[in-house]
């Protein structure tokens, strides 16, 4: 009797323990996410400010260190990136960042990346001339400089 109760016990507490670290690591990625976004936003305006002041040239000065940016035309074409060759990439006018910032001037996903075969966090900003910034940096690489 006393090893059934034991038992009992003991599988209550695992159940507990593994419900509590699901629900704590459910917490961080939510934490961890929203913070990701915001360094994001933050790069993202930095950039596109430097952008409208120098124009694509600015590409030239961003090195493949930094976070991936892409400048891309209203209609999905991109015209620059820091870290992929522009001929061999498709139209971005799908991509769900890209729809937001075109309607409402900013925009956000997280997906899986086929260009960096990682899970990639997004962030775009439209400028003034209708084009458009984006800055992703894969999560590992996040974890990497925290």
């Amino acid at each position: 009797m006393v090893k059934k109760i034991f038992r009992s016990n003991i599988l209550t507490a695992m159940i507990v323990l593994l419900t509590c670290l699901i629900i704590i690591l459910g917490i961080l990625q939510e934490v961890f996410t929203a913070q990701l976004e915001k360094q994001l936003k933050m790069e993202a305006s930095f950039v596109a400010a430097a952008v409208e002041k120098e124009g694509i040239g600015y590409f030239e000065k961003l090195t493949k260190d930094n976070d991936r940016v892409s400048l891309i035309s209203a209609d999905g074409t991109v015209l620059a990136d820091t870290q992929a060759d522009i001929n061999e990439l498709e139209n971005h006018a799908d991509r769900e960042e890209i729809k937001e910032a075109a309607e409402s001037g900013t925009g956000h996903s997280v997906r899986y990346s086929a260009t960096m075969t990682e899970k990639t966090v997004y962030y775009a900003q439209k400028l003034e001339n209708g084009d458009i910034i984006r800055v992703d940096t894969r999560s590992n690489e996040y974890l990497d400089r925290v």
